[in-house]
């Protein structure tokens, strides 16, 4: 070993804080002209090198530790009768060992190099060794890549020696039998040309090679990439650069997203201008995209070996490259080592030359796992002619090191003032200038943007706004280098969601199970309550749904729930809920027996009663003194006049008795039977939604309409849209997902014929239905009106058509000529009266019976059409209770369309036949009475 060369470090950045320097550097070989090719990192943080000592004709494996000190060598020569051993590429196998591959001389004076494949122990000893030659020359065979393979074997490339050069591919098993072979002139016959496979690996399945393809003429060959399946058939070739001014060779190819990444050289006349560059290509090889880099030296040829050895690239953890080559050659000096880091696209971040006062060559480079470089090649001493194996280690650091100390990575803030404080310390001998800052920008500000005091910055939380954000510190160089260090943080200015589900309405106990929900959409959150506009707050762990105790109990009450975020920011959200916990009073101690009454007051309150007293009065005085009048003259038929005039006075006075008494009776009758009803079905329950402390039974039979009316209503416009949906999905074949197993494929005609079907049962019979109760509720509300209570107890009624109908009835039959407009008119509104309690009675036990949501266990429901299409009106029945519930309160269910039958064409029927029946009675009852 010899001691490390004197280094000359000479580095240019571009756009990038990050430098390279040298680690350390180590140099090993013997007393001539030694060359390190192939450099790996292993598993236990060390390296492993391959290079040929020349003047021996033998080759070195070399393990060194993560510091580059040796941990033991072995010389490879004269194995298996060859007289001279080259290595040129060496990897680590899966088993701790070591695959190496290269060339070897035999010891016949007429053979040439053939293509050797050693595999070692993790000590270096040799475990096996093949040997592979073209038959038909036998001379000018060779290696320069092996990988491993997924199924334990080993690709390898390199060149055979034909008619002229060519490239050679070969998959061997796990102990080094060939599998297959391929030459990159197959499969056209051997002709003059000059290929060669540089690189070769594994990719999923298949193989990717680079190397130099002949193009079809003898000079016309250039750079290539060729694909071959897991048996070795070529599946494509794509050849670069064939300009015989500036013949390319490829040395490298890795996978990128759709693509590969290849790493050219153009072989130039000049050996002082061979750039390099970086052709960016799709899944099917064809260039996109080519980056250049100029002014790097030109490939080599190992002595006797016609193999070119030129840069090496690899892959880097944050998708780019990185790539070793060399500076042109100086006659004074020699060339140094060229180091260049790309970004994922190949373009440059920066780049770097070392080396020493002499010629300095770089063959192999591999990012290391602390995110350094790991170089080999060689290196040639200042007191002396011939090169040693050298292997640098490259570390990466800052022109200067900035630290932020606030904000924290990751650290949340509300509405505040952001203080951004960092401190910058220098690590070259380069002055810091300035410092800058930037908010979602990565990009360094213009030079003269920066702060030459670097002070800390205020950031407004308010300005920023909500969301996630970067704050980027930049600091510049005298040298123009730029540092940059960068944090994460979050603003959250929202206040949390808080909305309450429950407690709403009504409620019969002196407490209230709290559900709500409270989220922020960037942080958790802590929240309490209070009750009734206290300023006590409660907690409530774990912001979940808890039972909260109502005092001082029954009456109306109002509960807030408050949730605050991680940054202080507050929601709320409060509601209104009642609590009673007294036995609920049935409708009969709100109106049932006042019935009779009501229509009497209805009358008083609407002066239509005054007007049936004013005209009683005014006949029997008119009558009085056209009778006195009569007798003083005699005039006997005026005085039979007056007596049948009050004939029909007195029976219409009988008529108003009467119709008072069988409304008092009829509403009594009545009212016991809408009590069985609302007891015996209901139980008398405050759940229900049409019933409430101090209603009377119109009113919670209107109420019962009102929501059949909404429910019809929900299933018309259900319908309607599953029939939209159905005919537009009839334009092709739909796949549903129900009760059927699997997929079903419902072609149109049979979409079709559904959405006819749902059409037909809208029109048929839901909007008939809505129609029918719509009627009825403009019947209770506009025409007979009904009766209510305010909070004082006192009993109102909207003004009705009947209310003044009535009265304008016996009006109008107190006069001869109008006395059976009369008759008939007093004969509709007696029916409309005596049915209006049993209208109110049968609506409400129809309503119980038919509409109250039922037990759904005991039903069996099918599936709803809109969740089903395909199993409309069939298919299984439900018996879980989350599908029976979900399908027991569905509108668009068919038990949903049934329960509107009675209320929209029973009840109305029922009434009608009534009504006419009375109506009839009482009109011919008055035609008797004249």
């Amino acid at each position: 070993m010899r001691k490390p060369a004197a280094l000359l470090f000479i580095f240019f950045i571009a756009l990038a804080s990050a430098v390279p320097v040298v680690e350390w550097n180590k140099t090993f070989g013997a007393m001539y002209a030694d060359v390190g090719y192939s450099v790996q990192q292993t598993s236990d943080g060390g390296y492993i090198m391959v290079g040929t000592a020349w003047s021996a004709q033998e080759s070195w494996l070399i393990k060194t530790d993560g510091n580059g000190e040796l941990q033991w060598e072995k010389k490879i020569t004269e194995a298996a009768s060859l007289r001279a051993v080259n290595l040129f590429s060496v990897q680590q196998t899966s088993d701790g060992g070591y695959i190496l591959a290269g060339a070897g001389v035999p010891s016949c004076n007429a053979c040439d190099f053939l293509l050797l494949l050693i595999k070692t122990d993790s000590s270096g000893n040799s475990e096996w060794e093949k040997q592979f030659i073209d038959k038909d020359w036998e001379r000018g065979d060779g290696a320069v890549s092996v990988h491993q393979t997924s199924d334990g074997g080993y690709i390898i490339g390199g060149m055979q020696y034909t008619s002229d050069r060519d490239g050679w591919v070969i998959k061997t098993n796990s102990s080094g039998g060939m599998e297959w072979n391929m030459s990159l002139s197959w499969p056209a016959p051997r002709t003059n040309g000059r290929r060669t496979v540089q690189y070769v690996n594994q990719i999923q399945d298949d193989y990717i090679a680079a190397g130099q393809c002949w193009a079809g003429y003898y000079a016309d060959y250039g750079s290539c990439l060729i694909k071959y399946n897991s048996s070795g058939s070529q599946l494509w070739k794509k050849i670069y650069s064939t300009n015989p001014a500036s013949l390319g060779i490829a040395f490298s190819a890795y996978p990128i997203p759709n693509g590969y990444m290849v790493l050219e050289k153009l072989v130039t006349g000049s050996a002082y201008e061979s750039p390099i560059r970086l052709i960016k290509t799709n899944a099917d090889g064809e260039a996109l995209q080519t980056t250049a880099f100029d002014g790097a030296r030109s490939v080599w040829y190992a002595p006797g070996f016609s193999t070119p050895l030129g840069p090496s690239s690899a892959p880097t953890s944050d998708g780019g490259y990185i790539i070793a080559d060399g500076t042109p050659i100086n006659d004074a000096k020699g060339g140094d080592v060229l180091l260049i880091k790309t970004d994922s696209q190949g373009t440059m971040e920066w780049n770097a030359t070392f080396g020493g006062p002499m010629e300095d060559v770089a063959h192999s480079v591999q990012q290391t796992s602390d995110g350094g470089y790991i170089v080999a090649g060689a290196t040639t001493p200042e007191d002396s002619g011939f090169s040693d194996m050298w292997l640098v280690k490259i570390k990466i650091v800052d022109n200067a090191s900035i630290t932020i100390e606030s904000p924290l990575e990751g650290e949340l803030y509300g509405n505040v003032f952001i203080d951004l404080n960092y401190t910058v310390v220098n690590l070259t001998s380069a002055q810091v200038e300035g410092c800058a800052y930037s908010v979602d920008d990565s990009q360094p500000p213009a030079p003269d943007k920066y702060d030459p005091f670097c002070l800390n910055y205020s950031l407004s939380a308010q300005v920023l706004g909500e969301g996630s954000h970067r704050v980027y510190v930049f600091a510049k160089d005298s040298a123009g280098g730029v540092s940059e260090a960068n944090v994460s943080f979050l603003i959250d200015l929202t206040p949390p969601n808080v909305t309450i589900f429950d407690p709403k309405g009504g409620y019969t106990q002196a407490s209230a199970l709290l559900e709500y929900d409270a989220h922020d959409a960037l942080t958790g959150v802590t929240c309490k309550y209070t009750l009734d506009g206290g300023t006590q707050f409660h907690d409530l762990p774990g912001c979940r749904d808890l039972v909260i105790s109502v005092a001082p109990g029954i009456g109306s009450h109002t509960v807030a729930v408050y949730a605050w975020d991680e940054v202080g920011n507050m929601g709320a959200a409060s509601s209104n809920f009642n609590v009673d916990t007294t036995t609920p009073l049935p409708p009969t101690q709100v109106g049932i027996g006042e019935c009779a009454s009501d229509s009497v007051r209805r009358m008083i309150d609407d002066g239509a009663g005054g007007l049936i007293a004013l005209v009683i009065f005014t006949t029997i005085v008119a009558l009085g003194l056209i009778y006195m009048v009569a007798y003083a003259l005699n005039r006997q038929e005026y005085i039979l006049l007056v007596k049948d005039e009050l004939f029909h006075l007195g029976v219409s006075i009988a008529i108003l008795i009467a119709f008072g008494m069988i409304m008092s009776v009829s509403c009594a009758l009545v009212g016991d039977a809408f009590n069985f009803a609302y007891h015996n079905i209901n139980k008398g329950s405050l759940t229900d939604p049409c019933y409430g402390q101090g209603t009377t039974v119109q009113s919670v039979s209107v109420c019962y309409m009102h929501s059949m009316e909404e429910d019809a209503k929900e299933i018309i416009n259900t319908y309607t849209k599953a029939n939209i949906d159905l005919q537009l999905k009839a334009s092709g074949y739909v796949s549903y997902y129900g009760l059927l197993s699997g997929t079903t494929f419902a072609p149109k005609a049979y979409m079709r014929s559904q959405a006819a079907f749902i059409d037909n049962v809208n029109n048929i019979f839901v909007i008939p239905a809505y129609v029918s109760i719509y009627a009825q509720d403009v019947f209770m509300r506009y025409f007979v009106g009904y009766a209510t209570r305010d909070e004082a107890g006192n009993i109102t009624n909207p003004s009705a058509i009947l209310g003044l109908l009535l009265p304008g009835a016996f009006v109008l039959r107190f006069f001869p000529p109008t006395r059976q407009v009369g008759n008939m008119l007093i004969a509709f509104s007696v029916g409309i009266y005596l049915i209006i309690p049993v209208f109110i009675a049968l609506n409400a036990i129809m309503y119980q019976y038919t509409f109250t949501p039922q037990d759904c266990s005991t039903i069996p429901l099918y599936r709803d059409v809109i969740a089903d299409p395909i199993s409309i009106w069939g298919g299984s029945a439900v018996t879980g209770s989350a599908d029976q519930a979900l399908l027991c309160d569905s509108s668009a269910s068919l038990l949903a369309v049934a329960r509107l039958y009675p209320q929209a064409f029973l009840l109305p029927n029922i009434i009608i036949v009534v009504f006419i029946a009375f109506m009839t009675s009482v009109n011919k009852a008055l035609k008797v009475l004249g």
